[in-house]
């Protein structure tokens, strides 16, 4: 933080404010004074949006694998399938999601393991197989399936012509 009590970012960005016609310029291809308009000028602005962006990238990561722990299931179910675009973050969160107390998140945790390649998680998703719920179940199985491990997925037909509740089938398929 700094003396304002803003964060850094905030830090950031009035620094690339500060920079006038020619951070502008650079930003904007149109130059801030003689010269090549694409020169030195465009590079650094495009090295400051591009750690910008890292930065706030840092950040959204950092925010959902804090939501990944809300009291709100659908909450933490959302972060997880946030976190499948970043499987090294998800992976230090998964294990929660495929143990949590609600039965849509294990079922988007699975799914989301599954989608993102995360081996590690065997044990939790062959503990899902005997779930009460469907929807846990059939993302274990697609999980283990997609991870190459060695599952009946015979279940899937059943789930898919007899899903009770008829949401099965479409969470199935």
């Amino acid at each position: 933080r700094g003396r304002t009590g803003g964060d850094d970012m905030s830090g950031r960005r009035a620094a690339l404010a500060r920079g006038g016609v020619r951070g502008i310029g650079g930003l904007c291809g149109c130059g801030g004074g003689g010269g090549d308009s694409r020169g030195t000028a465009s590079a650094g602005a495009r090295g400051q949006s591009e750690a910008l962006r890292a930065e706030a990238r840092d950040e959204a990561i950092k925010s959902l694998r804090q939501a990944v722990t809300s009291e709100d299931a659908q909450t933490r179910a959302n972060a997880y399938e946030a976190l499948e675009l970043d499987p090294e973050a998800l992976r230090g969160v998964a294990g929660m999601g495929l143990l949590d107390e609600n039965v849509g998140v294990r079922a988007i945790a699975a799914l989301i393991v599954g989608r993102a390649g995360l081996a590690g998680h065997e044990p939790a998703l062959r503990a899902m197989l005997a779930d009460e719920s469907p929807y846990a179940q059939a993302s274990a199985i697609f999980a283990l399936a997609k991870l190459g491990y060695d599952v009946d997925r015979s279940p899937m037909a059943v789930f898919l012509m007899e899903g009770d509740p008829p949401g099965v089938r479409g969470h199935t398929a």
